[in-house]
């Protein structure tokens, strides 16, 4: 803007608008667990929700789905809605308790107000093995 005759000059500065729009993104993009089956559950390992937006994010909802879906499970789960504010993160636990043999697979989805991309999956991959002792001892030979 200027002033004619007053010599001076003033800038204006676009303001950011009121409660941006949230941007959600998950990494990694695939957890791979190796277990004994009957034994605990595997030690947890993370996922991370980050919000690169400019507004607050709302995870509404957090499910594990597919074949194995039973043997892969969240600790503890997080209350739902959770909010993630801009340029800020959650981080999700997820831990392997195959009860049977073989390799296993799932997805986890993780649904937010995110209008561009509402759902972000995570592969999760897992081996129960038979673990160690008597015939299912692995040879040294």
């Amino acid at each position: 803007m200027t002033e004619l005759g007053a010599g001076r000059i003033t800038l204006l500065r676009p303001v950011a608008a009121a409660g941006g729009t949230p941007t959600m993104a998950t990494t990694p993009s695939r957890l791979i667990f190796n277990d004994v089956v009957a034994g605990s559950a595997s030690a947890a390992k993370t996922v991370t929700v980050r919000n690169n937006g400019s507004g607050p994010l709302s995870i509404s909802g957090l499910t594990i789905t597919g074949t194995d879906a039973g043997q892969f499970r969240l600790v503890p789960p997080p209350t739902l809605p959770a909010s993630v504010g801009a340029g800020q993160s959650l981080a999700l636990q997820v831990v392997f308790d195959p009860t049977s043999a073989g390799p296993k697979r799932a997805t986890l989805t993780v649904a937010g107000n995110d209008t561009a991309n509402s759902q972000q999956t995570v592969a999760l991959r897992g081996l129960g093995t038979n673990g160690l002792g008597g015939a299912s001892e692995p040879s040294l030979q």
